[in-house]
């Protein structure tokens, strides 16, 4: 799921993400993916919104017809969106399904909640320590949103992914942090 370091154009294979996600959050999670697996699909469309959302610029025609042939094809989403769906989420400033998705210090959407009580109590105070494979999943979200979020190309777009990781792990950690370890 990670590109190359030295790649000039910033590019992301929405189906073959879409594969990684779910696939990171099978080894990471296997117990959960069953419950969690619906709402997969939201996760990911909450981070494309949310992306376009802090993007400056209007979708461009190439994301939007990849994005378009992805809704069409993509298997498992467990959502019925389409283009319209989220171009209207984006024109009124709202992600679409934050209840599920949405991840924040303070505010965690259900798939986010189930996934933050995986996480050890006894792990260190400052920063959980996450599975590989669910730091992975990160990563890969944070690459989604970098795309959308049209971050600029090279060297440049991967330091925006890394921010955004850290960002979401961070946020998950604080969550974590806030209401479930408070010893």
């Amino acid at each position: 799921m990670l590109p190359p370091a030295r790649k000039q154009i910033f590019k992301v294979d929405l189906a073959q993400t879409w594969a990684g996600l779910q696939e990171e959050l099978r080894a990471a999670l296997p117990g959960l993916y069953d419950e969690l697996a619906p709402d997969l699909g939201k996760v990911f469309l909450h981070e494309v919104t949310s992306a376009l959302i802090r993007g400056l610029d209007p979708l461009d025609e190439e994301k939007k017809d990849e994005l378009w042939l992805f809704l069409d094809e993509a298997e498992g989403l467990g959502c019925a969106c389409g283009l319209t769906d989220i171009e209207e989420a984006v024109r009124q400033k709202k992600a679409l399904y934050a209840e599920e998705a949405l991840l924040t210090a303070k505010d965690c959407g259900t798939f986010w909640q189930a996934v933050v009580k995986t996480v050890p109590t006894d792990t260190p105070k400052r920063r959980s320590e996450l599975d590989p494979h669910l730091e992975q999943f990160l990563w890969g979200l944070a690459y989604l949103g970098t795309y959308f979020d049209r971050a600029p190309a090279g060297k440049e777009a991967l330091r925006a992914a890394e921010v955004r990781y850290e960002l979401l792990r961070d946020r998950l950690a604080e969550y974590w942090r806030e209401h479930l370890c408070r010893t």
